[in-house]
């Protein structure tokens, strides 16, 4: 004697009490890495084409080309600003003797530069 509930797709058995889920596989790590691959294509490809296709439906291609340029080179410069940022050392932990920035490093490392601080 089984009761379905639907809304919450679970299956009951009145003797065990116990709740288990139904119709849920695991995905594989395979199909998970090339759903994220995917993404990030996704999240490049997408406004590129866009650029190209405002170009096109403009009737002056080279104005998304140019666009597209733009796009591009504001991007780089963000990253390099970002990575200048975050490799610089901030000016409150220069008394501390610390080296390096707020880039992550291994938590061995941290932990050892924090007892050497202490």
């Amino acid at each position: 004697m089984k009761t379905t509930n639907k809304a919450s797709a679970a299956t009951t058995t009145p003797r065990a009490g116990r709740v288990r889920k139904v119709g849920h596989r695991r995905r594989s790590p395979k199909s998970a890495l090339m759903e994220k691959f995917l993404g990030l294509l996704a999240i490049v490809v997408l406004p590129a084409s866009l650029t190209i296709t405002f170009g096109k439906m403009s009737g002056r291609p080279r104005a998304g080309w140019l666009l597209l340029a733009v796009m591009v080179v504001l991007f780089a410069g963000g990253l390099a600003l970002c990575d200048w940022a975050e490799a610089a050392a901030p000016p409150q932990l220069t008394g501390l003797h610390i080296a390096g920035g707020n880039m992550e490093v291994p938590r061995q490392i941290q932990v050892e530069a924090f007892i050497d601080v202490i």
